[in-house]
Order: structure tokens, then sequence, then C-alpha cells
């Protein structure tokens, strides 16, 4: 299969590039003018789209760039342009190359749901962006598919700048420091593991997977059990305390639907004591 991969620079597009490199052929997509195609996501003319080779015939886009700022009016601004505009400049990358999907990886972040006190303009922005890639490929006929998966970590310490806490707790576990909880609420997450992503991915770019799909591992976690899991792995002290004097930490929604499992015969395999252990193994030889 000819496959492009926007923000190929990215964590999670590196890892996706060198999975599927093995049997396919990949075009790189990003702002790095070594690129393939260089495209600028942040700029909304057309120039900013153009091909460093000659493509057509494509037969899947798909689409891990994105912008992770925070909720000021300048942040949210960018994270439209980037997040929900640029879905559509990817849209009409599609449609220039002749391609027969489009695969786009957003975020369990996108759902606006209740129990998600998180949901912000990152996740707004996606939530546009999905909406946006769904309208332009129904019109221009392009198999759709959006992914969702819940927080990404990886054992190189890559994932660092966007799971601030979950590194946190790494860092104290390996420094034998105590793990101070914000507040009274031991708040549930979902981490999932880049590699079980990444094969996710993959078997949704073979098996032609259409629809939108939440992708969580089928265990979620306490923070305190996060925090024991951490402690346990790294062997070096610290004790869990909850600073109730402090806000608490918010809950999110994490998704209960595995239908996408089951259409590729596949369930993350990565459980948190071993994804720890594989972290632990990285900073041994000098990793995260």
């Amino acid at each position: 299969m000819k496959i492009i991969i926007v923000g190929h620079t990215s964590m999670v597009g590196k890892r996706l590039e060198e999975a599927l490199i093995k049997k396919h052929e990949i075009i790189t997509c990003g702002r790095d003018e070594r690129s393939d195609i260089y495209i600028d996501l942040s700029e909304t003319h057309l120039d900013s789209l153009r091909d460093n080779r000659l493509l057509e015939n494509v037969d899947v886009i798909v689409h891990c760039a994105a912008s992770f700022l925070g909720n000021t009016a300048e942040e949210a601004i960018t994270n439209e342009i980037i997040n929900s505009v640029g879905s559509l400049k990817i849209g009409l990358l599609a449609q220039k190359v002749k391609c027969k999907q489009v695969i786009y990886i957003s975020s369990i972040s996108a759902y606006d749901n209740v129990d998600n006190e998180y949901f912000g303009s990152y996740g707004l922005s996606k939530k546009h962006g999905q909406e946006n890639l769904k309208l332009i490929c129904n019109e221009l006929g392009i198999r759709y598919t959006a992914l969702l998966p819940s927080q990404i970590y990886d054992e190189k310490g890559l994932a660092q700048k966007h799971q601030k806490l979950f590194y946190h707790f790494i860092n104290c576990a390996y420094h034998g420091n105590d793990i101070n909880i914000f507040g009274e609420n031991d708040a549930v997450r979902n981490y999932l593991y880049i590699g079980d992503l990444i094969e996710i991915v993959v078997k949704v770019v073979e098996d032609k997977i259409v629809g939108e799909y939440p992708c969580i591992y089928p265990q979620s976690y306490k923070l305190s059990e996060i925090a024991k899991f951490a402690f346990e792995v790294f062997g070096s002290g610290g004790l869990l305390k909850f600073l109730k004097d402090k806000p608490s930490i918010p809950d999110i929604f994490i998704p209960n639907d595995i239908e996408l499992y089951k259409q590729i015969h596949y369930t993350p395999q990565t459980d948190m004591r071993t994804g720890m252990t594989l972290i632990k193994k990285n900073l041994q030889i000098g990793g995260v």
C-alpha cells in the first residue's frame, strides 16, 4: 500500500513509520522541508501545501499532526487553525493525491461529555477536526476513520510533554520521593502504551476499517493505583500523600467501547506494570 503519514516527525508518526515501512511504501508529510510533501497546518492559505514529489493513487493518509495548546484566546485560535481548519487541508491533500482512505488520530479529549472535566480548547478543536474531515471525506467519496486514543505514554519519555502527571509519578518513584496528589479526588485515568496504539493503527490501515472509535487500554486505574505501581516497579521508596488543602484533580471521560478491537481482532497488551518496567529499563540505560 502507498501510505502518507502527516506529522511523521511526531512521536506517533515516527513509530508508525517504523512499523508500516516493513510492508508498505511510506510518504512523509509535514513542515520539514525534507518531507516528501510539505504542509504547514498553521497556515490557512493553500500555498502551504506543496508536493516535493509527484504522487497519485495513494491508498491511505494517516493524519497524526496536532496542536496541544491551552485555553487562552490565542492558544484556542492556534488549536482551531491546526486541528480544525488543518483537517480540511488534509481533505484537500486527499483529493489531490486521489486517496482512498483518511485515518485521523484524534483523542478521547474530543468527547464533550459531562464527565470530561478537562474538555477545553484542545478537545473542542479535535472534535471540530473530526467533523470537518468527515464532512469533506463524505463529500469526496473517501473512506473516513477517526481513532480516539486515551493518554499515550512511551518507554523513551517522548510523551512527557503531554503526560506531565504520569511522568511526574515516574520521576518521583525513580528518585524515591513522595508522590503528592492534589485534593481528595482519586481520579481515574486510562493510559495507552504507544506500541499498542501503533499496532491498532497498522491493523486499521491494513483491514480498511472505517468509522469513529475510542482506543483505550481495557483497564483504567485510579491515581493511587498508578502511584503504587510506580513505587513497586522502581523500588526506591517514597510515600503516597493526598494534599487535601489543594484543589482536586479533575475527572476525565473514559468511554467503554471495544467494538474496534472486535473488528481488528486485537486488544492492547501492555498493562501499567509492564509499561513502567519498559520505562525503567530505558532509565537504566540513560533513556527517559
